[in-house]
């Protein structure tokens, strides 16, 4: 709804969580932060996303994949953290 301006943070505290976010998102990558909105804001399970990237035909595979892509992305996303937080002091 463009009338209500509805995408916009309505606080500071909103946009410097909007940009948080993003640069995290960011900081891992394309297909980490993926599995990672997909799986944590969404609820989808890892199978499905796996199977919705299309990299593999098998489902065995496609969930193990989609499992180290959630890993890959918890380790960077620890990182950048660790790094704000030492940025910050």
């Amino acid at each position: 709804d463009p009338a209500a301006m509805s995408g916009l943070a309505k606080s500071e505290a909103q946009l410097d969580h909007k940009r948080t976010y993003y640069a995290a998102k960011d900081a891992i990558g394309f297909r980490p932060s993926y599995v990672a909105d997909q799986v944590a804001c969404f609820g989808r399970e890892l199978l499905e996303t796996g199977m919705s990237m299309g990299l593999f035909r098998s489902p065995y595979r496609a969930r193990l994949r989609a499992a180290r892509y959630l890993s890959e992305g918890g380790w960077r996303l620890s990182e950048f953290f660790e790094a704000r937080a030492k940025a910050s002091r």
